[in-house]
């Protein structure tokens, strides 16, 4: 695979965009920088022809996991096309708002009021807000991946290693004021002794416990109930961040099938495959308190993204995607596993079956990841160390990504047994933190 044309527009993104692109995930250092495709042309279904005309199987991150339904879904985009031939934006507000309100309502009984916005980190920010607002506290304890406000990187200040567990690791803090290393802490997933000691260190302080569902982690049986019931004792506000998770484990969102019940519940725009809205709902006494401070944005008031999520939420739950989800990723967990355990690669599988991840634990695990990455794109494969299943994915796409995963890895076994690996890279290896980036 060839991309002069990718390449040089990467050279231009560097030099105009500030940290290459709009979402740092996507950048070809986490890939094989001078070695991936960067730029698409056209996206359908679970296809992608990038702007040099390569067609490729996204196996990767199918939009950072918003396309719960696939690229392009017609469905969705017919009813996106209806709105912008009527009009967008409007002096007057949008029926679809309040439809789709209604619809949260009828999924999530006890979330009685919900406030839209356009991203998940607006969404979080906004339920932040509340609950310091509700509770007239604030300090905020979090557990899992939430974007890159101060409340939530200024876990970072103290100890630079706090979020590294989520996400990007590595995340720097310049710009964060340093007052937030004493308001934003950081417990790992399923370690209830860290969050009790939080509050113990912070007694009648904690605004609200911002909180990542992570089905795939195995942890003790009562973790859930026994986070829910530390919430409750410090009077805090339980805000459940289902960005990632929602119609991945089940229709409407991880809390439903894990038996926890938040006050504040935040989906962003996998809920419109992809479309932007974000949406923070809420119990009414939690979500009253947004009447004693000021949220607002003239962005939030276009009806495209409301639109989009209605049909795509509807579509999720008539055709039951997240069973769908499960099924594909289990595939991918299993083979990949297995293929592994045959070329002996030294990777652990981890994660829910919806949201597989493949943590490659060579000592030179950089060289393996970019190797990977650039052999799966002469299979016709865009391939990384996570995969986002879709709707659209069917079991051969999924038969086909494991024979090409065969021959790769394959080759890195022999490349590796001539320590070779290295000098066969067409770019450079994968980043595999944040540190050393430009």
């Amino acid at each position: 695979m060839k991309y002069p044309k990718g390449l040089e527009t990467l050279e231009k993104a560097k030099q105009w965009i500030a940290g290459t692109s709009p979402g740092q995930i996507r950048r070809s250092e986490f890939y094989s920088d001078g070695a991936w495709p960067s730029f698409f042309k056209k996206a359908k279904g679970v296809e992608v022809w990038d702007i040099d005309d390569n067609h490729f199987i996204d196996m990767a991150f199918a939009g950072d996991g918003s396309t719960l339904l696939g690229y392009a879904d017609p469905e969705v985009d017919q009813a996106v096309m209806e709105v912008l031939q009527s009009g967008a934006v409007c002096t007057l507000d949008a029926p679809e708002m309040v439809e789709l309100a209604e619809y949260f309502n009828r999924i999530h009984p006890w979330a009685k009021q919900t406030k839209f916005a356009k991203t998940k980190t607006e969404a979080l920010g906004i339920a932040v807000r509340i609950a310091r607002a509700y509770t007239k506290k604030d300090k905020i304890i979090q557990c899992g991946e939430h974007g890159w406000q101060d409340w939530y990187l200024g876990a970072n200040l103290k100890n630079p290693q706090a979020l590294d567990n989520y996400g990007i690791k590595g995340l720097p803090t310049g710009g964060v004021p340093g007052c937030y290393g004493d308001l934003a802490y950081n417990f790992d997933y399923g370690r209830i002794e860290q969050l009790r000691e939080i509050m113990e260190k912070n007694p009648g302080q904690i605004a609200a416990v911002v909180f990542e569902p992570d089905p795939g982690r195995k942890v003790r049986p009562d973790f859930l109930l026994e986070l829910e019931k530390a919430i409750r004792e410090m009077e805090a506000v339980f805000i459940v961040n289902e960005s990632r998770t929602a119609y991945r484990m089940s229709t409407g969102g991880a809390h439903l099938s894990m038996g926890i019940t938040p006050d504040m519940a935040v989906f962003s725009n996998s809920i419109a495959n992809g479309y932007p809205i974000s949406a923070v709902i809420g119990s009414q006494e939690v979500m009253d308190a947004h009447k004693t401070t000021f949220i607002d944005d003239a962005g939030w008031q276009e009806r495209i993204g409301a639109k989009a999520a209605l049909v795509c939420m509807k579509k999720c739950a008539i055709h039951d995607v997240a069973f769908h989800l499960l099924k594909i990723g289990k595939r991918f967990q299993d083979g990949i596993t297995q293929l592994a355990e045959q070329f002996d690669i030294k990777l652990r599988v981890k994660g829910y079956p919806a949201l597989p991840r493949i943590d490659f634990r060579d000592e030179n695990a950089p060289e393996v990841k970019a190797f990977f990455v650039q052999k799966m794109l002469d299979f016709g494969f865009l391939a990384s160390d996570r995969f986002y299943p879709t709707f659209a994915h069917e079991t051969d796409h999924v038969t086909s990504y494991l024979l090409a995963v065969k021959s790769t890895f394959g080759m890195i076994q022999e490349a590796q047994k001539e320590s070779r690996l290295k000098e066969l890279l067409k770019g450079k290896p994968s980043a595999m933190n944040y540190n050393g980036l430009d």
